[in-house]
């Protein structure tokens, strides 16, 4: 589930929410990146 504002966005499972690519796919594709610029 993808609360903003006290407002429901979007809900489901992980799967659903990444087929979506709505703000759910948008945070993990960030936190994604933000891990492997940490790593190199």
């Amino acid at each position: 589930m993808v609360i903003d504002d006290g407002k429901i966005l979007e809900s489901g499972d992980h799967k659903t929410l990444m087929e979506n690519k709505g703000n759910y796919f948008q945070m993990i594709i960030s936190h994604i990146g933000k891990l492997n610029i940490g790593n190199e």
